[in-house]
């Protein structure tokens, strides 16, 4: 995009719980980090969490982060 740095990822998070002998939570993501100057970055995500010992069993979070970088 121009001079401008767009870039995308993916992540998978599982987590093992000594307690239940088990893997008990799932996390899966997905955003992208747009450059908008050469110190300053906006990213955006989505993050879904699926937890099998929790009373909360589902999560879904979008998110919106402004990073600030000094020379």
């Amino acid at each position: 995009m121009g001079n401008r740095t767009l870039t995308p990822y993916t992540h998978a998070e599982v987590f093992y719980d000594w307690r239940y002998n088990a893997f008990h939570r799932q996390r899966y993501g997905a955003g992208a980090e747009f450059e908008v100057s050469e110190h300053f970055v906006v990213e955006a995500y989505y993050l879904r969490q699926q937890d099998s010992r929790s009373s909360m069993r589902g999560m879904n979070v979008g998110g919106l982060a402004l990073q600030f970088y000094f020379p």
